[in-house]
């Protein structure tokens, strides 16, 4: 059934994970198996419509073991702090009422929060004793003193680590969390509304866990003394805080609790000694709010209130030593138990308000979010005439109204009282529209590898390059993916292909990728050529490359350029001094005895020459530059410049092109001379011998 304070329900599973209990704010427990079949209700023993006193504050499923009828025992807890306990059985569909008991005598204004603690090391001291006796043999005499030495040992390290206040690591305790108590002598965890009750098999069930000392000072404070403390001492006209949520650790060590005034405190377990304690401004970026809202005018009222985000609300284990903390505002860390410092870096991670988190499973966690808009005034319903709209106005339009307006608007409600006449009637107002969006979001731990190539599949390039800034990976990645997903420009080759440093990667792409325009594609081959120069064959010589694209003038190559670039040298005389030292870069190489790498260079540099031969051919037979950049066809340049050049005259010859094979006579003629006569003959006999008359050979 639908709940209308869905806020207020609660769910847990079973141990073996078969069963899962269901509560809704009413009280009313329901349970159900694996196919989401309802098996059984428990209802409340009283409830009232819309006393919340009654919802459950803990649902929790224990072993049950005494008897095979029964698949669980499922303690169920209100916040009025009255716990009842039932045998339930999902084959059967029944339950059982096994016990109940009340906590309201330590908790009369109600408890908060319930979590139970399974006991831990259980029958590791008892194995560790026995196997340090069966090591003395067989004798009788030293078998009773190993057992004696071993006992004392392993009781005082009990008693050094457990048994501050009378709970040990065999027991299973119930941590109640409620109203803070300003009552004297007590634990600095019973002032705070925090306290372990031991779970017990027989009556009366549950006993709070005390140590020695807290016993003397509750029998001395008994009677009339404990009574005129009480009044005498009670905080009057205070907000009285208390635990609003507490959580175990994963080791079950530590209980992480957040109160009632945005304070956060850290506890060890059995002992419930306090580890840290931080009240909310103490707390590290407490304030801060999310930069998104300023940018929604929606949002931006928010920040008007700005004081309401500031507190917690969820805490959950990231690890042993780590908690994951949620604010109202929306803010999410990972922060140390020690200094809550925020593990994820210097900013948050942001969610929509008041999110809830899981603990931590396979590294990561998750969070469930709501986010809530308005729906704007174009897409409602069309209203009836005479209705007023609610829609966004500030909430206080209402101090922007005339004194004028507001006394006419009251004045007509006075006669509309009166004389219900429907010409004083006040406008109805069109209800308001919410849309609520829920999502539910993994937050998983990962490499700063993993974590980056995320980034650059979802195209978050800035906060990618940040991430390969800061922990030294490689950016090609980054540039790579915006070069293949953009354009050939100009703009595109000088943002992105020109940050590229892998000189194979960026000599395939100046080979393989064809652009959309002529200019781009010669510009395109203009770069591959620049990076496959002298200076770059002399520095992979050398081993000073490192594999990366160099372009002139990026490697000292012990042959100084600034002379060649004064502004004050006639220009003829500067190209004099360039050719001469090109001269001697080209004596330093000894080409008979070339490396691979320098091999490849000079085929990838052979090819791109080749290239951009054919693609001013391809210009001259669109008409020339301007021409071309209307009727360049980057398919077919794609095909033409890997095509034979015989095989190329030939198909203009039999498309009687006659302009495009006089041009590739012009440009290629040590290629095509030799084969004129059978590339002419490949003219269609339809075609007129005057219009190729040119391109026969004359006596």
């Amino acid at each position: 059934p639908k709940d209308p304070n869905p806020q207020w329900r609660r769910v847990a599973w079973s141990h073996d994970c078969t069963l899962l209990a269901y509560a809704e704010s009413s009280g009313t427990v329901r349970v159900f198996d694996l196919m989401g079949s309802e098996l059984l209700v428990i209802s409340p023993t009283a409830s009232f419509p819309g006393d919340l006193s009654y919802a459950i504050a803990g649902l929790i499923f224990l072993e049950y073991k005494a008897s095979a009828q029964w698949s669980a025992e499922l303690l169920v807890v209100n916040y009025r702090g009255e716990l009842r306990s039932y045998l339930v059985s999902g084959t059967n569909q029944s339950f059982q009422e096994s016990h109940s008991f009340s906590f309201s005598s330590h908790y009369p204004h109600g408890i908060t929060a319930v979590i139970y603690h399974p006991g831990h090391r259980k029958k590791l001291g008892f194995l560790a004793f026995m196997s340090r006796v069966a090591n003395f043999g067989e004798s009788v005499v030293l078998a009773s003193l190993a057992a004696r030495a071993v006992l004392c040992e392993w009781q005082l390290l009990l008693e050094a680590e457990h048994f501050e206040n009378g709970a040990s690591p065999f027991d299973r305790l119930l941590l109640v969390g409620g109203c803070e108590t300003d009552e004297d002598g007590v634990s600095k965890a019973a002032g705070c509304g925090i306290s372990a009750w031991r779970i017990l098999s027989g009556s009366p069930h549950y006993k709070q866990v005390t140590s020695y000392e807290d016993d003397v000072r509750i029998a001395q404070r008994r009677g009339l003394l404990r009574i005129m403390n009480l009044r005498f001492y009670s905080r009057r006209g205070t907000e009285q805080d208390g635990v609003f949520k507490m959580n175990l650790s994963p080791d079950g060590a530590l209980l992480a609790a957040i109160h009632f005034s945005g304070k956060l405190t850290i506890w060890s377990i059995p002992s419930l000694r306090q580890q840290g304690e931080w009240d909310q401004t103490a707390q590290p970026g407490y304030d801060e709010l999310n930069p998104d809202w300023r940018l929604s005018s929606e949002k931006r009222k928010k920040i008007k209130d700005k004081e309401s985000y500031y507190p917690l609300i969820d805490v959950k284990w990231w690890a042993d030593n780590s908690v994951i903390l949620a604010r109202c505002s929306g803010a999410l860390t990972v922060s140390s138990v020690k200094t809550l410092r925020n593990l994820l870096g210097k900013t948050c991670e942001w969610f929509e308000s008041s999110p809830q988190v899981t603990s931590a499973h396979d590294g990561g966690f998750l969070s469930l979010e709501c986010e809530m808009k308005l729906v704007p005034k174009r897409l409602r319903l069309e209203s009836r005439p005479g209705d007023e709209d609610e829609g966004e106005d500030d909430s206080d339009s209402d101090d922007e109204t005339s004194a004028k307006d507001r006394y006419f608007s009251y004045l007509k409600q006075g006669l509309y009282f009166v004389t219900e006449m429907e010409r004083f009637a006040p406008p109805r107002k069109r209800p308001r529209t919410i849309m609520k969006n829920f999502r539910l979001v993994s937050l998983r731990s990962t490499t700063p590898e993993e974590l980056y190539q995320r980034k650059i599949d979802n195209e978050e390039y800035g906060e990618a390059l940040s991430l390969a800034q800061t922990y030294g990976l490689d950016s090609d990645l980054v540039y790579q993916r915006q070069w293949r997903k953009s354009a050939v420009n100009v703009a595109s080759i000088q943002d992105y292909l020109s940050k590229i440093k892998k000189r194979a990667w960026v000599l395939h792409e100046c080979l393989e990728r064809v652009p959309e325009n002529v200019d781009a594609a010669k510009k395109l081959l203009q770069y591959g050529l620049k990076g496959t120069d002298l200076e770059a064959l002399v520095a992979i010589g050398k081993g000073e490359d490192g594999g990366r694209f160099i372009l002139p003038g990026e490697v000292d190559i012990e042959i100084p350029y600034e002379d060649l670039l004064s502004p004050d040298e006639e220009m003829d005389t500067r190209k004099e001094k360039e050719a001469k030292k090109r001269q001697e870069l080209l004596l330093s190489v000894n080409f008979s005895k070339l490396t691979l790498e320098q091999k490849e260079l000079c085929r990838s540099r052979l090819k791109l020459l080749t290239y951009l031969d054919r693609l001013e051919t391809y210009e001259e037979i669109l008409g020339g530059p301007h021409a071309a950049e209307q009727h360049y066809d980057g398919e077919f340049f794609k095909k033409f410049r890997n095509q034979n050049i015989v095989l190329s005259a030939r198909t203009y010859a039999r498309e009687s092109n006659v302009r495009a094979l006089e041009i590739l006579f012009t440009f290629h003629g040590s290629a095509l001379l030799p084969h004129r006569q059978a590339i002419l003959s490949n003219f269609p006999e339809t075609t007129s011998p005057h219009e190729y008359a040119l391109l026969l050979p004359e006596a």
